[in-house]
């Protein structure tokens, strides 16, 4: 049985135009919320799937995948399939 989550995380943000450091220091991560299949668990990241579907050959596959790399991320499970 997968599990379907909301995942949080803070996200690192990134900019290639040049700035102040005064500007810069303004910045925060960004608080970001997503929603998918669980696939893999672990203690320092999480993999999410999204748009399942199943290949020609009845292999589960996902169209897109997020992978969040940080050690605090919480998620709530919203449905058991």
């Amino acid at each position: 049985m997968e599990k379907i989550v909301e995942v949080e995380w803070f996200d690192a943000q990134q900019s290639n135009q040049m700035m102040l450091i005064e500007d810069i220091q303004k910045y925060e991560p960004i608080f970001t919320k997503t929603v998918g299949y669980i696939l893999l668990e672990k203690e320092e990241f999480v993999i999410l799937g999204h748009g399942l579907m199943f290949d020609g050959f009845g292999h589960q596959v996902y169209s897109h995948i997020i992978i969040t790399f940080t050690k605090r991320w919480s998620y709530n499970i919203l449905l058991n399939v």
